[in-house]
């Protein structure tokens, strides 16, 4: 089911995928776990021309990018081994982005396959300007999002790009207010609180329900740096 909603989050923010004529194109993403825990592997690997590159995801969004080679496909596989056994997660890449968030989110431990599922979110200023936010719904219910002056109803794998409020108190903060459709057609609250909007900062909302449990918000802010070359894992 959770695979379901991540593909329709991926056909919402692209038009189409990697090609073959992308053939041998990189993504600078940060590799980040949702609500990170003990049970995650501290690495993983990739395939970088033949080679397989160890890197380590983080629970921030703040964390350096890595370069990761994308296939003709659009992917990006990660192993437990620095082989092309034990999958872990695959990203599916969209064509127009170069600059990402991975997200690792944890599949319910009945589920077959990967134990992760990747949400790729596209973090280039061009798309998510500073201040701004990206929020994401990946349960299997519809969900609205109230973030500033803006109203957004999110269907299941729905994302949307918000700009930075206009309308903030004198301390530059503005209210995020997350509902989620319960049975009955009831709106159950999710999440209900201020956010600060600096004008060097922006933020990742992800609601998911991570191991199949309870939705959960989970509220990522990211301070924009001066733009440097990925480091290598």
């Amino acid at each position: 089911m959770i695979s379901t909603f991540l593909k329709c989050a991926a056909l919402a923010m692209t038009v189409s995928l990697a090609s073959a004529q992308n053939e041998g194109r990189g993504v600078s993403a940060r590799l980040v776990y949702f609500e990170q825990s003990s049970g995650d592997p501290s690495e993983l690997f990739f395939n970088r021309n033949g080679e397989f590159v160890k890197c380590s995801p983080s629970g921030s969004v703040g964390i350096t990018p890595v370069t990761c080679p994308v296939d003709a496909s659009g992917k990006v596989v990660f192993t437990r081994t620095g082989g092309p056994d034990q999958v872990v997660a695959t990203a599916t890449v969209p064509a127009s982005v170069s600059e990402a968030v991975f997200f690792f989110l944890r599949n319910p431990a009945s589920a077959k396959g990967a134990p992760y599922q990747i949400l790729v979110a596209d973090e280039s200023l061009k798309t998510l300007p500073k201040g701004g936010s990206f929020v994401c719904n990946l349960t299997p219910r519809t969900a609205r999002v109230s973030l500033g002056e803006a109203r957004y109803v999110l269907l299941p794998g729905k994302p949307v790009f918000v700009k930075r409020p206009e309308q903030k108190d004198a301390y530059n903060m503005a209210p995020l207010q997350m509902q989620i459709q319960a049975e009955g057609e009831e709106w159950k609250n999710l999440k209900d609180t201020m956010l600060r909007f600096s004008d060097n900062e922006r933020y990742f909302i992800v609601t998911h329900m991570e191991g199949g449990k309870q939705p959960t918000v989970k509220i990522y802010k990211q301070v924009v740096q001066e733009k440097a070359a990925p480091a290598a894992p």
